[in-house]
């Protein structure tokens, strides 16, 4: 285990963990930290972590267009509907993911006060998130500062103490920051060419941080 000035972390990703992939896991990241923190106990001579971490994304990349921070629901998304969520494509809010985690903390005395953080989170890809009719157009623009702004919220009023916005920079994922660099050789085929410089949704983080 790690000790001293190195932070030891226990991170799970809130959308990722389920599926065959993960055959030892409950399928929900709250119950597979718990699973995880009691096979890290049961290792000989475990100390405590000194912080657990988890990724606050709202959805599976594949449900598309991405739910907003407070809800479970995407509107477009035959996937996550009123009638069939919550499901494993859309379990559990953003703005719930923090408490989820502390309950789960809290049914073991050692890790009960352990600190939260949020290494890694946004609303996917830049195509997961758009107006249904251009990725550039105001409505777009509007839809991503919202949800930047919601997920701030979210993080900052359910106790998180350091929270990070996944790969700021990447031309493909909750862009930032553009580089002028056309989709052809991005690999994101879908999006418009970002123009160089901050985007409006660093604005966004920016003014709410």
């Amino acid at each position: 285990m790690m000790r001293g000035p190195i932070l030891a972390l226990v991170s799970l990703c809130a959308g990722l963990m389920w599926g065959p992939r993960y055959p030892a896991v409950s399928g929900r990241f709250d119950l597979a930290l718990g699973q995880l923190l009691d096979a890290w106990r049961a290792t000989p001579h475990a100390s405590l972590p000194d912080a657990v971490s988890y990724h606050a994304y709202g959805a599976r990349r594949d449900i598309i267009p991405y739910p907003f921070p407070s809800m479970i629901v995407s509107h477009g998304s035959p996937t996550c509907t009123s009638a069939n969520t919550p499901n494993h494509g859309r379990r559990t809010a953003v703005f719930e993911q923090t408490n989820a985690v502390r309950t789960i903390l809290k049914q073991r005395v050692r890790a009960a006060n352990l600190p939260i953080w949020n290494t890694e989170g946004g609303y996917g890809r830049n195509d997961d998130l758009t107006d249904g009719v251009n990725q550039s157009d105001s409505n777009t623009t509007m839809l991503r500062e919202a949800y930047v702004a919601r997920w701030i919220l979210a993080m900052g009023s359910t106790g998180t103490l350091t929270n990070l916005w996944y790969d700021w920079d990447d031309t493909c994922w909750g862009t930032m920051i553009g580089f002028g660099i056309a989709p052809s050789k991005t690999g994101c085929l879908n999006d418009s060419t970002i123009p160089a410089g901050y985007t409006p949704i660093h604005t966004t983080w920016v003014l709410t941080t």
